[in-house]
């Protein structure tokens, strides 16, 4: 008897059709209903008591506990006392081919598959099979091996729809060798796992430009695909902050508008993100700068909502972009810098973008009445203060403005000729 010997261990073949304890169970509803439980499917309780389920149970043990540290020996022994012990997984879900492929043992692999038997395309409980673990542990030897030899399919699904390519797409070692070979052997390449990625969108967050370029020009993987999100993945690509790979797409037709689910375009999430470079870049492609999301937010206003002063500089003098468009809740660019308490953004909105400053949100509010409404507050900060201050000035220059011409504010903020005027110093 091998020294291995596990209490209360429960073991189950991978047909799922009954169970084996390392000690006695007194048969009762209460044992039946908690081995039932542990087993998700109901399974036909077997008298654990006998010597032969004792034996058959440490073999098991011993036999994956073998093949992880990877005695060839010892598993060669143990298979031949009995195959049956070859496909059953032990507490860690695996088994003893699982973990060969795991830990890189080949020898034990093709023994236990040419010799014991064992099924190339068994699954665990969480749907992963001996290649998608060599797959993503990197033993490209024992990948080869499973789908020539072994017959593996490459394209099974475990319970997150993750296929073999899916795994080989997210390695952070960025190693192209398992990713051509499985598209070599037609692994699909627009399958999605539950979440809706796809290979080409897990090479854009871990895999890099060489294994992006390879799916797209050999394996001719839908660049327009959409996430459970809507993502694409030339979005995925401006979010992860991939220059190269963004310029990759977008020359190889990735639609360049293409939005997500919440209306949020690749041109939004870089605004948002407050990356100036990224933005430049697309909207040299043409991408569309005054789109609106769900909400009727615009790249502007993300970026103004993010703090970020230098795109708002660079959208509203380089971009051109239209700086009063309003919310679904009628909140401008200008109202959210106020909200965010950013003098530097509310300052360049009005000067360098003119902005309304008398428009109303759907409560009838103004970005003055905001302004003063912040500043107003016990712990307003001497940044809302100012901001309160400068935009009160500008109120007053405009009231001045519009006695003079016999007008309204609001028609004298609209006037040309007022357009670029300062508001008053704030002391």
């Amino acid at each position: 008897m091998l020294p291995y010997f596990y209490r209360n261990l429960i073991v189950r073949t991978f047909e799922g059709q009954f169970l084996i304890s390392a000690t006695p169970i007194i048969m009762n509803k209460q044992t039946f209903l908690l081995a039932t439980f542990f087993c998700y499917t109901p399974l036909a309780l077997v008298n654990a008591g006998t010597m032969r389920q004792r034996q058959m149970v440490n073999q098991q043990v011993s036999l994956t506990a073998f093949a992880k540290e990877g005695n060839l020996e010892a598993v060669q022994q143990l298979v031949s006392q009995d195959r049956r012990i070859v496909d059953l997984l032990d507490e860690k879900n695996r088994s003893a081919l699982m973990w060969a492929c795991i830990k890189g043992h080949f020898e034990i692999v093709r023994f236990l598959i040419e010799q014991g038997g064992a099924q190339v395309d068994l699954q665990n409980r969480f749907g992963m099979t001996a290649l998608m673990q060599a797959t993503l542990f990197r033993h490209f030897q024992i990948v080869q091996y499973l789908v020539e030899v072994g017959h593996a399919q490459v394209n099974l699904q475990n319970q997150d729809g993750e296929t073999a390519l899916l795994i080989a797409a997210r390695n952070r070692h960025r190693e192209m060798q398992i990713v051509r070979y499985l598209v070599e052997k037609r692994a699909s390449v627009d399958l999605q796992n539950n979440n809706g990625y796809t290979p080409l969108m897990n090479a854009t967050v871990f895999g890099g430009f060489e294994m992006a370029k390879y799916l797209l020009e050999v394996g001719q993987a839908n660049i327009n695909l959409q996430n459970r999100n809507g993502d694409t993945a030339l979005k995925i690509a401006v979010g992860t902050n991939k220059p190269k790979i963004i310029a990759l797409f977008i020359e190889k037709g990735a639609e360049i508008d293409l939005a997500d689910y919440d209306g949020e375009t690749p041109f939004m999430l870089a605004c948002a993100y407050g990356r100036l470079q990224t933005i430049h870049y697309l909207r040299k492609h043409h991408a569309q700068v005054d789109l609106q999301n769900n909400d009727g937010g615009t790249g502007l206003m993300l970026a103004a909502l993010n703090n970020h002063p230098k795109v708002v500089d660079y959208l509203i003098v380089q971009a051109k972009v239209q700086v009063d468009t309003q919310t679904t809740k009628g909140y401008t660019a200008l109202m959210i810098a106020i909200s965010e308490s950013n003098f530097q953004n509310v300052q360049c909105i009005i000067e360098k973008g003119y902005a309304q400053i008398y428009l109303q949100d759907i409560d009838g509010d103004t970005a003055l009445d905001f302004s003063q409404a912040i500043a107003m507050k016990a712990n307003a900060t001497p940044e809302q203060k100012q901001i309160a201050d400068y935009l009160f000035n500008y109120h007053r220059q405009l009231e001045a403005a519009a006695q003079q011409q016999g007008g309204t504010t609001q028609a004298t903020q609209q006037n040309p000729s007022m357009q670029g005027a300062r508001p008053l110093p704030v002391h």
